[in-house]
This record gives C-alpha cells, sequence and structure tokens, in this order.
C-alpha cells in the first residue's frame, strides 16, 4: 500500500515529459558523501542514498510508457512528496532541446492551472525550465524544475518536483540531483 502512494505520488511531474530502463550498479565515479550514482545504459545521475528507486514494474498503470525511473524523498508528506524522475522518448531527426522544451512547456500548459514559468535557462546540458502550477484548483502548488536535452536520437526530460515550503535540504538535493545528470 505504501508502495502505491508513493508511486501515486511521483506521477504528478511524470505526465509531463517523456522510457528506458535502468539500473543503478557500481560506477567509476565517486558520489559525494549522503549520495548514490544512479546509471542507465544511457545515462547517469546522483541522488541521495535515502531516497526511494521507482522503475520498471514500481510504475503504476497511469505511469507514461517513457518513465525511465523516478526517485522518492523518504520523508513522505501527506499533500506532496518531493521527488525527482527522468523520462526518455524517441525525437524525431529535427527536433532540438528548445524544441523539446517548448513542446513540453506546451503539454504542461494544458496539464496545470495556475502555471506560471518563472524561467528558462541555457546550458551545455539542455534547456532548464522551472514552473510552478497545481493539478487541480484544489491541489497544493508544486515547484518543478525540469531539464530538457535532445541527444543521438533521444528527448531526455528529468523533472524535479517539490512544495514551496520544502525543507531547504531537500531542494538543495533536487537541484544537485539535476545538475550531475550527464549523458553517456
Amino acid at each position: 500500500m505504501q508502495k502505491r502512494l508513493l508511486t501515486s505520488l511521483l506521477l504528478i511531474p511524470l505526465f509531463l515529459t517523456g522510457c528506458f530502463s535502468g539500473e543503478e550498479s557500481a560506477s567509476t565515479t565517486i558520489a559525494p558523501p549522503g549520495m548514490k550514482i544512479y546509471e542507465s545504459s544511457e545515462f547517469s545521475i546522483q541522488f541521495p542514498q535515502d531516497w526511494q528507486i521507482v522503475e520498471g514494474n514500481d510504475f503504476t498503470s497511469t505511469t507514461p510508457s517513457s518513465a525511465q525511473v523516478g526517485f522518492v524523498n523518504n520523508i513522505i508528506n501527506e499533500k506532496f512528496t518531493a521527488n525527482l524522475n527522468v523520462t526518455i522518448r524517441k525525437a524525431s531527426k529535427d527536433l532540438t532541446s528548445s524544441d523539446l522544451a517548448k513542446s513540453n512547456n506546451a503539454k504542461t500548459k494544458a496539464n496545470l492551472v495556475e502555471l506560471s514559468i518563472q524561467s528558462t535557462i541555457e546550458s551545455d546540458n539542455g534547456i532548464t525550465t522551472n514552473f510552478q502550477g497545481k493539478k487541480a484548483p484544489s491541489s497544493p502548488i508544486i515547484i518543478f524544475s525540469r531539464l530538457d536535452r535532445v541527444s543521438n536520437g533521444n528527448a531526455y526530460s528529468t523533472t524535479a518536483a517539490h512544495l514551496p515550503e520544502e525543507d531547504e535540504s531537500v531542494v538543495n538535493a533536487l537541484n544537485e540531483m539535476l545538475d550531475s545528470f550527464s549523458l553517456k
């Protein structure tokens, strides 16, 4: 039951973006204290060692097929539990990271109410969009940061989500996770 609850909490950011199978494995990169490294054949990302990994059969039937992996805070909040997810889908030949970010922003606009895009930042690692919104008018406001990148025929979207009143250490961990996302 608790696993279904955790998985359900992960769904809000999952509907926003674009799957593969990955696994946590030994890495030549050493994780900072308190962190572990998750690696798949496509990417690697650091995550807090006490967070839960959700992937494959752990996802519910309502999770998009593009969902690769999710990381869920070990401290459960009744309103919303902080999490980060990685999605991968095939990209059209001409799709750029900027196009992917614009497409995901349009999907976000259709799926969230009270949407407010705070910033869009382009870097070598992709396009990061910071925004907030609600799934429904009675839902809490959720703050999102999404990194979009197109490479080798795939569209990668890594989305972090948390409540505005989230503990600063959790917000910092989410930012570190986004910053650590790298393609192989």
